[in-house]
């Protein structure tokens, strides 16, 4: 399966530039990505993130999230490790990530660095074993939990041993100040106060996933199923309480963080970030900035700053979690991009959300979040009234869905199209308006081929014909019509024409008509109207995306693989 790194890139200059035949491409700060499970700090402010949704990982930042670069070296190229690729720091400072070669892994690998993720090796390596956690105790040694019990290691990962009594599938592991072990499994939580020698089977919780101690022993106990919930125990795990609003939802492999003041930060699948400062008898969301809810860390940097680990990116806050912004890595899958008239910028990213920048790039919003198997797979801006389209599966809101107030808030917009919301496969591949302000929506159904335009901002839409596959629209300056297929190669409809003319062969993500009716589609440009084409040299492949600013920069997005 293959995992994508976003790139996105500007070119400098001034409309007239684009005739140039030199083109320089300059990458920017995201918008930010990626699946993250776990991320830990070491001793000097350093951030480590792990991800299953690429296979670009482990990442580094040693500017307090700005930046990422991947550590990757001397690690298997693994593509994808089912949901558990936990990584931690050892009181050595010794790093330790474990991963497998695919979802089912004939083997799993535990590797260590001990200068920062500049160079691994192997630790621990055992055949067809999931690895649900990373942890450590207040002596230093270090504990894997997984699906074939608990291995522990004294020596910094030099050797490792089956722990303590048989017990399988352990998913947390937590330690209080007297030595005592406690593991939570999908069915119960457990205690040993014998160094693991035996185990007591407490009470009540079932679908508990991951366990926090504060430095006063008060237990706190994250769950999925049935109700979820964050329970506390003040007696060393004999009985519990539920004291987390209800069916709060927290995921395997979730790690919360308490503060030296005993405040607790729970990330939570569906309600972001949960702080209580009165040791769990109250909580407050603090979610002020954070586009996606589903988070699975929160952890606190060397200099005072959070950070909290999501599904769709990573967040920082510099003010005590009372508001959050996105840092992390640029490794979206870009599908669209446009530029409305205020130069604000807006994304499409595959499996994730709609993103807007409104300061050239630097920072991101996510505007519309969706989860599979919702898919929203581009988006057009009419000049005339400012109005953003979407064309979606209907899945979705819809299959074509509007906003107009700049990405804030959308609604429905596909009134008379052909789909049936059984069918994941009807979709609108592409959308675009001329400059008369004319949308125009082309994609496919399980009914009949969706083919419409619409001249009243898509109140109504107007059925039309047009080419099989369409990935993409572009208009020229006299109004002609550019199309690009899946398969059937590039098309054009020359203005007061019904016919259509096929350009070239071949598949196509997009296509794009700058300001000086250069035509652009993939790594492909024509200068006279789409009748020759050359290959321009761009970093990066399968180029899926254009569009221009009113300065006459041109954007570009690239799904690198």
């Amino acid at each position: 399966m293959k995992r994508t790194l976003l790139l996105i890139f500007v070119l400098f200059g001034f409309p007239w530039v684009l005739c140039s035949q030199s083109i320089s491409w300059k990458q920017l700060s995201g918008p930010h990505g990626g699946y993250i499970n776990t991320m830990v700090v070491d001793e000097v402010g350093n951030l480590y993130a792990s991800s299953t949704h690429d296979n670009k990982g482990p990442y580094k930042s040693t500017d307090g999230g700005v930046t990422w670069v991947s550590i990757k070296n001397g690690t298997i190229p693994y593509e994808y490790s089912g949901l558990y690729c936990p990584i931690n720091i050892s009181t050595n400072g010794s790093l330790f990530l474990a991963i497998g070669s695919d979802g089912f892994p004939s083997n799993t690998y535990v590797y260590r660095s001990t200068d920062g993720g500049n160079n691994w090796t192997i630790s621990f390596i055992e055949p067809s074993v999931y690895i649900f956690c990373i942890s450590s105790d207040q002596t230093g040694n270090i504990y894997l939990g997984t699906s074939a019990g608990i291995y522990k290691s004294s020596d910094d990962g030099n050797n490792w041993a089956k722990y303590g009594a048989y017990i399988l599938y352990v998913e947390g592991l937590a330690f209080n100040a007297n030595g005592h072990v406690f593991v939570s499994k999908s069915e119960a939580i457990y205690r040993s106060t014998d160094d693991g020698a035996s185990w007591i089977r407490l009470p009540e919780l079932i679908g508990i996933k991951t366990l926090a101690i504060k430095n006063d022993g008060t237990i706190f106990a994250g769950g999925e199923t049935p109700d979820g919930g964050i329970w506390r125990s003040t007696d060393n795990g004999d009985s519990w309480k539920y004291v987390s609003p209800k069916n709060t939802k927290v995921k395997k492999g979730s790690t919360a963080f308490i503060d030296s003041n005993g405040d607790i930060y729970f990330p939570t699948y569906g309600e972001g970030v949960l702080k209580s400062t009165d040791n769990g008898d109250n909580w407050t969301k603090v979610n002020n900035g954070l586009s996606n809810n589903y988070i699975f860390v929160v952890t606190k940097s060397t200099t005072g700053n959070f950070f909290a680990a999501s599904e769709h990116a990573i967040y920082k806050s510099i003010d005590g979690c009372a508001s959050w912004f996105s840092v992390g890595r640029n490794i979206c899958k870009i599908q669209t991009l446009a530029i409305n008239k205020n130069n604000d910028i807006f994304t499409v990213e595959k499996g994730k959300a709609i993103s807007r920048s409104t300061d050239g790039g630097l920072s991101w919003q996510m505007v519309y979040t969706y989860d599979w198997p919702e898919k929203v797979l581009n988006l057009a801006i009419s000049k005339s009234t400012g109005s953003i389209f979407a064309g979606c599966t209907p899945w979705a809101s819809g299959l074509v869905i509007k906003s107009t107030d700049n990405g804030n808030s959308w609604s429905r917009c596909d009134e008379g199209f052909p789909h049936d919301p059984e069918f994941e496969d009807d979709t609108v591949n592409a959308i675009a308006i001329n400059s008369s302000g004319h949308v125009f929506a082309f994609g496919y159904s399980s009914w009949a081929p969706i083919d419409f335009m619409s001249i009243d901002d898509g109140n109504t839409w107007a059925h039309i014909r047009g080419p099989k596959g369409v990935t993409g629209i572009a208009f020229n300056s006299t109004m002609d019509i550019f199309v690009s297929t899946r398969e059937y190669g590039i098309w054009r409809r020359l203005q007061g024409e019904t016919n259509w003319t096929n350009l070239t062969s071949g598949n196509y993500y997009s296509i794009y008509v700058g300001s000086n009716d250069y035509i652009y589609s993939s790594k492909k440009r024509s200068t006279d109207n789409g009748n020759t084409w050359t290959i321009m040299t761009i970093d990066g492949n399968n180029i899926a995306s254009y569009t221009e600013n009113s300065l006459g920069h041109l954007f570009c997005g690239s799904k690198n693989q």
